[in-house]
């Protein structure tokens, strides 16, 4: 190959290399949120009634809400609870689960637990 040419792709050639980046694209980003949830799922079983709010943040990461018992979504709630961490499935809202860790008035947890939006 002479210096300076290079190759030409045919138009055929160049709506393959499109698709396949645009799969490529769209195959890690459900591989990505995937593992969001599934790391969410694991980590959720971790958090224990008794612990901080810190101490679950910590466990989970930050929260995608924090806001009084019921504001995101009005389910029945343990008694007692004051507010609440929400955490968004990678998903969210086509694939419609959350995980909620719900707190006393000390900011300590009483449940943790997901719920799925109709």
């Amino acid at each position: 190959m002479e210096s300076g040419r290079y190759i030409r792709h045919g138009q055929p050639v160049r709506a393959l290399i499109i698709l396949a980046t645009v799969a490529f694209g769209i195959a890690a980003a459900a591989y990505a949120g995937n593992r969001h949830d599934d790391l969410l799922w694991r980590d959720c079983k971790q958090v224990r009634p008794g612990m901080s709010a810190a101490e679950a943040e910590a466990i989970l990461g930050e929260p995608s809400w924090h806001d009084r018992c019921g504001a995101k979504f009005p389910y029945g709630h343990e008694k007692g609870c004051v507010t609440e961490l929400g955490y968004r499935s990678a998903f969210a809202p086509i694939n419609p689960r959350y995980w909620v860790i719900e707190l006393d008035g000390r900011g300590r947890v009483i449940s943790s637990d997901w719920i799925a939006s109709p």
